[in-house]
């Protein structure tokens, strides 16, 4: 991501969560962010599109720490434990993000309402992943009622700890929450009651990202666009080559049924500190990881 962007999201994040979005005008975030108004415009169409920038940029940083960590050979119960570690130290070194969803209700339409969604939908799954990870067919029938158990555990603790400043030992935290999740699941597993709700009542869109009818830019195209921008760069041999390795590997995953995501965004993510293609890795980074999530293969 171009350094001035980046800036600009991490500026504007600070000013939100003590002033409010809606009390924030983009003057002062040009200001903090040390840029011209126009400068701003550059990067962001307006307050909102800067605001789903910030969710965007901190779901991507999380879920690709998580993800790293998901693929450790280790007891389940140990990799749940670890990932909540690493997720309370995130939200503890960035309390303005959590700061955000507390200040203000902000409402953006549809856009907003997708993002929504969508960052539910991932946790979701990254709960009921671990959760059958450590409980096996036991919790299929508790697996919503679970996951939205945790989810609860989870938010109250991250709320808390930001509206109260509280001081604590992450790595210890964590092993609690794990304790009183598998108290609750325990619970239910034991007395055998009927569950509340099932994975059939979820209301998860199809996609999330422009179907493949109004996408007009495939795979290839994208990549290729991508090369012709960063070849206008003034590159040395060794920057050459890794571009030229990274776009490789991307075309590689793109040819996999289910491309691994963080390949996918850690080549992503080493393109866009090369140059300003954020439109087209955006676009690139849905065509190959909504196709996973909704189980497509490659056409």
């Amino acid at each position: 991501m171009h350094e001035k962007k980046k800036r600009i999201i991490e500026e504007s994040l600070k000013l939100f969560s003590t002033k409010g979005f809606h009390a924030t005008s983009i003057q002062e975030i040009a200001k903090k962010s040390e840029v011209s108004k126009g400068a701003f415009y550059l990067y962001f169409e307006s307050k909102d599109e800067l605001l789903l920038a910030i969710f965007d940029y901190y779901t991507t940083m999380v879920m690709g720490k998580l993800e790293y960590l998901q693929e450790l050979d280790i007891e389940p119960v140990e990799r749940f434990e670890k990932q909540i570690e690493i997720l309370l130290q995130i939200f503890r070194d960035h309390k303005e993000y959590l700061m955000i969803h507390i200040r203000d209700n902000v409402q953006l339409g549809d856009e907003m309402n997708d993002l929504i969604v969508k960052l539910n939908k991932q946790g979701y799954e990254w709960i009921s992943m671990n959760l059958t990870s450590m409980y096996g067919e036991k919790i299929e029938p508790y697996l919503v009622d679970a996951s939205i158990q945790s989810d609860g555990i989870l938010q109250g603790y991250f709320k808390w700890m930001v509206l109260h400043d509280l001081d604590f030992d992450a790595e210890d935290l964590a092993i609690f929450i794990v304790k009183r999740i598998n108290g609750a699941v325990m619970s239910m597993i034991n007395e055998q009651s009927p569950p509340i709700f099932n994975p059939s009542q979820l209301k998860f869109p199809a996609t999330f990202c422009e179907t493949k009818e109004n996408n007009k830019a495939t795979t290839s195209e994208l990549l290729n666009k991508i090369n012709r921008k960063l070849k206008e760069k003034e590159l040395n041999k060794e920057e050459d080559k890794q571009i030229k390795d990274a776009l490789k590997v991307l075309e590689e995953e793109s040819n996999k049924d289910n491309p691994t995501e963080i390949i996918v965004n850690s080549m992503l993510t080493h393109l866009e500190a090369v140059g300003d293609i954020q439109s087209e890795t955006k676009k690139l980074r849905n065509n190959l990881l909504n196709r996973k999530q909704n189980g497509e293969g490659t056409k």
